[in-house]
């Protein structure tokens, strides 16, 4: 399962909901695409990577080589559990059924963990702004980006809201990925969901010395953003109309994480895109067989380009982490 994407996960292990979770990822270009890497040990993953090469050498005849050994160090990623809590008024379940109800509004709820945990990649954990990321989830994007130095700041003119942002991600097995909980996955479920008091109706306490009586269901998952070395996320922040990227600058990005076409994706919003595509709106020509004037980029020096409108087209520097105004 470590080449899966959420959309083959999601329709493998748990293909009853199949045409309901579909309506998750259709909402987000990053959940639809990125890579989906099992943890090592349910909750957390363990993994090693090699501290530096070994040196090594030449040598004449009759000399000889200095004793080399290869340092590897483990490193552990812990797992944030994502979810919703969904209760209703019993008297209204009652009245439409308890499973028809719950089933019914399980697009949306489906929909809103969806977008949370799209945001959460994107804007991580840090805690400048609770609006993009949440403090209580696993870091994002921008923190990566940030913590490995790859980065690219376009003056937004002085200002430092209303921007957004265009990120370079490279995925490979192992190394760059969402890595999910293979303990809850093996048994079935991607998102888990359990049902309070066995499905019956509880009392839920509302204020000093009251309560009413709910029905509820819990949709919980385990996830965290796995990006083991510094050629995994590029961002290029403080993009708006008038402060794109070069054609020079968006090469440059792809080479700071050694992008190729087979493993490699640009993400960005609406905006970010109509920033790309002006780079080639120059070289457009209209022709008799064709009168469309299309400035529509889908690649990159060969690297796709998807929208995800999770990453906002309205940023503030100063709530992101490279301490920017």
């Amino acid at each position: 399962m470590a080449d899966a994407t959420l959309r083959k996960l999601v329709t493998e292990k748990a293909v009853q909901d199949a045409a309901i979770i579909d309506h998750l990822v259709n909402a987000s270009g990053i959940l639809q695409t990125a890579l989906m890497i099992p943890s090592s040990h349910g909750k957390f993953h363990k993994y090693k990577k090699v501290s530096a090469l070994p040196s090594a050498a030449f040598r004449s005849i009759g000399g000889s080589y200095t004793d080399q050994t290869v340092d590897n160090e483990i490193a552990q990623l812990d797992l944030k559990m994502a979810g919703i809590v969904q209760r209703e008024d019993k008297a209204i379940c009652d009245e439409i059924g308890v499973k028809k109800y719950f089933m019914d509004n399980r697009p949306a709820v489906m929909e809103a963990l969806g977008q949370k945990i799209a945001k959460q990649i994107i804007y991580g954990s840090y805690n400048g702004t609770s609006v993009y990321g949440d403090v209580s989830g696993f870091i994002g994007w921008h923190q990566i980006a940030d913590a490995n130095g790859s980065s690219y700041y376009t003056d937004a003119g002085g200002g430092d809201a209303n921007v957004t942002s265009i990120f370079v991600v490279k995925y490979k097995p192992g190394q760059c990925g969402l890595v999910y909980n293979s303990q809850t996955v093996a048994a079935g479920n991607f998102i888990q969901t359990s049902f309070p008091n066995g499905g019956n109706m509880f009392l839920e306490y509302t204020a000093s010395g009251t309560s009413r009586p709910v029905y509820g269901v819990l949709y919980e998952t385990d996830l965290a953003f796995l990006a083991s070395h510094a050629y995994t996320v590029h961002a290029i922040v403080g993009v708006n109309a008038s402060n794109c990227p070069t054609d020079l600058e968006m090469k440059a990005a792809i080479d700071s994480v050694k992008g190729t076409s087979g493993d490699t994706f640009i993400y960005t919003s609406r905006l970010g895109r109509r920033c790309i595509e002006s780079l080639n709106a120059t070289a457009m020509d209209t022709t008799p067989a064709s009168q469309d004037f299309n400035t529509m980029i889908t690649r990159y020096r060969g690297i796709p380009i998807v929208i995800d409108e999770n990453i906002k087209a309205d940023e503030t520097l100063s709530y992101l982490p490279y301490g920017l105004s």
